[in-house]
Parts: structure tokens; C-alpha cells; sequence
């Protein structure tokens, strides 16, 4: 990587300002051990070999990574990921990732190759544009994860996706702002996931559902608005679509087809 905060053993008590990796063969700038007490204040990461901004935390570690803080990150065209959080605990994450090769923003926990412990009470301020994969994934274990997040012109399946396979859900997901722009997929997908509320989802333009709620349990929107999306005219897209979603509840919803020849069949499915 171009910048390795801990190793093979963890540090503490790390303040980095306004560092800048170019071309590095690895990560741009990766935490990972049991480090602890880190702030990293705007980082600047370009043409990076693996992920722009990593924050890993390994099992083989005596403790996840804890407590630390990564604000007002730059990733720009990434080999892999954006902005990761592959396990770790108190972590706060902000800034954008743009062209990157996978996916834009990660927050997982990794139990094959890597084999990392579960992201638990993380806040997120991030923003994916141009992500060759999904935007924004929160997905595998996550726990206690709240803040906001935008994904614009992704050409993965979705925009933004919250969810995981049976068993491995993310729960207690608490976020002000879901917004996919402009997606080749699906704009907001919330699929298996257990007790998600967002104060507001926007989807506008996306390429085939708009937003899509599916096998999840306790769901609860403030506002949501669906704009014109299904711009692939996708056979049965619509604007918004649930299925299978137990306590599902929506403040207010607006769902809007103005195009000249309408390309979503249904407001609300």
C-alpha cells in the first residue's frame, strides 16, 4: 500500500493530515490490525492497485480495529473498491469515491479469504460516483451502521444496495439520506435486511426499479420519491416496488413518470 497504518501489530494514537498516494500496486491508504485511535484527515488516493481508502480488520488480529476517523477522503479510479470498511468497530468514514473498477463504497465483513470481523457502529458520509460496480454496498454483518449515502451513474445492478444472504443480514441500519442518480440497475435496493429506517430515499433516473424492498423485516422511510426511473424500459420495473417485507412503513412516497411515453407501469408495486 502507499500508506500502512499498523501491520503485523497494531498502533495507537495516529494522526496523519492531507496525505497523497498515486499509483500505488496496492491499497492508497490502508488501516488494518488492531490499530486503534486513528485520524486520518483528508487523504488523497489516484490510480490506486487495490482500494483507494481501506479499513480492515483481520480475525488473525488480538482486536478489531477501533475508533477511528476518515474524513473528507478522495479515491479516484481505483483498481478495485473506493472506500472500504471491511470489518471494525467505531468507525467514522466520509468523502467520495469516482471511477472506481468495483464497487464505490464497502462496508462488509469478509468471511472467505480474508476472514475479518463484522463492521459494527459505523457512521458514513460518502458519496460514489461512477462506479463500474454497485455505489454503495452495506452488506454481509454490518451492525449499527448510520449517516448518509449518494450514488451517482453507477453501471453495476444497483445504486445502492443494503443486504446480505440469510443468516449474515445487516442490522439496525439507521440512515438520513439514500440517493441513487442516474444507475444502470436498480437505484436503492433494500433486501434482507432487519430494522433499516432512512429519513429520506430519492431515486431518480435509475435503469430499472427505482427502489426495491424485498425479505427484510422492520423498514421505516420518512419520505420517498421515485422519479422517472426504469430508463432501460425493463418489463415490469416500476418506480417502487416491495415484496415480502414485514413492518414495512412510509411516511409519504411520491412516485412520478412524466415522460413523454410513460416507462413505468405502475406507481407503486
Amino acid at each position: 500500500a502507499g500508506l500502512v497504518v499498523g501491520w503485523s501489530e497494531g498502533i495507537s494514537d495516529v494522526t496523519i493530515d492531507n496525505p497523497v498516494v498515486r499509483n500505488s500496486q496496492a491499497d492508497g491508504v490502508s488501516v488494518t490490525y488492531d490499530t486503534s485511535d486513528v485520524s486520518i484527515m483528508s487523504p488523497r488516493c489516484y490510480n490506486t492497485g487495490d482500494d483507494g481508502v481501506s479499513i480492515v480488520s483481520y480475525i488473525a488480529a488480538a482486536n478489531p480495529v477501533r475508533r477511528v476517523m476518515v474524513t473528507d477522503a478522495l479515491s479516484v479510479d481505483s483498481h478495485t473498491r473506493g472506500l472500504t470498511v471491511i470489518g471494525g468497530e467505531d468507525i467514522k468514514l466520509t468523502g467520495k469515491s469516482i471511477n472506481a473498477a468495483s464497487q464505490g463504497i464497502l462496508v462488509i465483513q469478509d468471511t472467505g479469504k480474508y476472514n475479518t470481523y463484522a463492521p459494527k457502529r459505523i457512521k458514513l458520509d460518502v458519496e460514489a460516483f461512477n462506479s463500474a460496480g454497485i455505489g454503495v454496498e452495506i452488506g454481509r454483518s454490518a451492525e449499527d451502521v448510520s449517516g448518509s449515502a449518494t450514488a451517482v451513474g453507477s453501471r453495476g445492478t444497483r445504486g445502492i444496495l443494503i443486504g446480505s444472504a440469510a443468516g449474515s443480514e445487516p442490522k439496525r441500519i439507521i440512515m438520513s439520506l439514500l440517493a441513487a442518480y442516474d444507475c444502470t440497475g436498480i437505484g436503492v435496493e433494500l433486501g434482507r435486511a432487519i430494522t433499516l429506517s432512512a429519513g429520506v430515499i430519492d431515486a431518480v433516473l435509475n435503469g430499472t426499479y427505482g427502489v426495491l424492498a424485498a425479505n427484510s423485516f422492520n423498514l421505516s422511510v420518512g419520505n420517498l420519491n421515485a422519479y422517472n426511473n426504469n430508463t432501460t424500459n425493463s418489463p415490469g420495473a416500476d418506480n417502487i416496488f416491495y415484496s415480502g417485507v414485514l413492518n414495512f412503513s412510509i411516511g409519504s412516497a411520491t412516485s412520478t413518470d412524466d415522460r413523454a411515453i410513460p416507462l413505468i407501469e405502475r406507481a407503486f408495486d
